[in-house]
């Protein structure tokens, strides 16, 4: 980052201290930390040594599909870092925000790369995947109605709802 990181300020012996934290995303994986200056009679210009400072929750930028995100081993070294997540499957997903942060407990950005604007996916072919009835089959499996009389009476109940939606149109 820009101003927030130390940087010369004109001449080898000016300097800019900038913050010793990361502030954005955008500076994630920076090493961060502070100017100690010596000072010695003897010498015309100070001594100036960077201290690199570990955070205490670095910040990750992690972007891939929901599953790789949950599931794949690569992403669990991320666990006490401040974790903005963007996935980028396109797919909606039920309490995608509770999933993530089950993972990613100190997750403090998500975002849907792929539903945004200016994203380069395509989206309108997994879009067109799902239904209302897929959609809502992946909310019973995750709420452990696999099978049963309940899943039944859930599925009818919303074969009633799209037929009655069907009707209002």
């Amino acid at each position: 980052g820009h101003i927030h990181g130390n940087q010369r300020a004109g001449g080898e012996h000016l300097r800019y201290s900038g913050s010793p934290m990361s502030y954005d995303f955008s500076e994630a994986g920076q090493e961060r930390g502070f100017l100690e200056v010596l000072l010695d009679p003897a010498a015309l210009y100070p001594e100036i040594r960077f201290r690199a400072v570990s955070p205490l929750h670095p910040l990750a930028v992690l972007e891939d599909s929901l599953e790789a995100l949950l599931d794949d081993a690569k992403y669990r070294r991320y666990g006490n870092h401040y974790v903005s997540a963007r996935i980028n499957d396109g797919l909606s997903h039920l309490n995608l925000i509770g999933r993530v942060r089950e993972r990613f407990p100190f997750l403090r950005e998500l975002r849907q790369t792929a539903l945004e604007a200016d994203s380069p996916v395509d989206t309108r072919d997994k879009a067109a995947e799902e239904t209302p009835e897929t959609v809502f089959a992946d909310f019973l499996d995750r709420a452990g109605w696999e099978e049963g009389e309940k899943r039944a009476l859930a599925e009818s109940f919303l074969a009633d709802a799209m037929e009655a939606a069907g009707a209002d149109r």
